[in-house]
């Protein structure tokens, strides 16, 4: 059964997330944009013994889910065409048992072999007032990202999750403005996924988009998370592979309008 995220079941749901890249999302929605929020909706299922198998949350248009093999998929199915958002992101085999329509899909990658190369140069944390700067690294003219998100709402969305601890940018500058970036999208007491890397066209090729992984990484597995990273079609791959990442799992991304 389907219940809102409450006070009582807060602490079910976090832990049900904490070990998972797609859990690490909502674990770190839940602690930015819980209970006060608007836009946030949260949602857990539980069986008949009062275990939770399925977490799903919403922000800005955007799905979360993430599922034990006990989850119930007719249930989940009929909630999220209810709550129709834009798209529904999770694993590759929940994707499949609850049948949207694909609309992307690729591999997850793990941290767990030694670097083949080091990048010769070592990225730092960005500033809460550089944020802004970092749209359009992402998102600029020259980006290749389709559908960008709208700058005020990926604004505060990002400068709110990283001035409460949620998240956190790595940052390569030339003279005083970043020019490539890498940032947890998701972050829990045990893992992170790493993502939103890029560096501006004039400063590609010179191995800043590796320093800033590769910095990141380093912090978060000296604090003993596990780090993952989603890999889609137009992401370096090799350059994931050469900095230790290797693939665990696949990623799906559906359309549900």
């Amino acid at each position: 059964m389907l219940n809102a995220l409450n006070e009582e079941n807060l602490v079910h749901a976090l832990v049900f997330c904490e070990n998972s890249p797609f859990g690490s999302i909502i674990y770190s929605q839940i602690k930015a944009f819980y209970p006060a929020a608007k836009g946030f909706f949260c949602h857990l299922q539980k069986n008949e013994t009062g275990a939770v198998t399925a977490v799903a949350s919403c922000l800005e248009g955007t799905a979360n889910l993430l599922t034990n093999d006990k989850a119930d998929f007719d249930e989940l199915r009929e909630f999220l065409a209810f709550l129709s958002p834009n798209n529904l992101f999770s694993s590759q085999k929940c994707s499949q048992f609850l049948a949207f329509g694909q609309n992307d899909s690729g591999s997850i990658l793990r941290l767990c072999a030694q670097p083949e190369d080091i990048p010769r140069r070592t990225a730092v944390p960005a500033h809460v007032e550089e944020i802004r700067f970092l749209y359009d690294i992402l998102y600029g003219e020259s980006a290749a990202a389709e559908n960008p998100p709208a700058f005020g709402g990926w604004y505060t969305d990002v400068s709110h999750r990283v001035r409460h601890g949620y998240a956190r940018i790595f940052v390569i500058r030339e003279g005083s403005l970043p020019v490539s970036m890498a940032m947890t999208t998701g972050e829990t007491p045990h893992c992170a996924v790493v993502g939103s890397v890029a560096t501006l066209p004039g400063h590609r090729n010179r191995g800043h988009a590796g320093a800033c992984v590769q910095t990141l990484a380093q912090a978060l597995l000296q604090e003993g998370k596990a780090v993952f990273l989603f890999c889609g079609e137009s992401s370096p791959f090799a350059l994931y592979h050469s900095l230790g990442f290797r693939p665990c799992g696949h990623w799906a991304r559906a359309k549900i309008q």
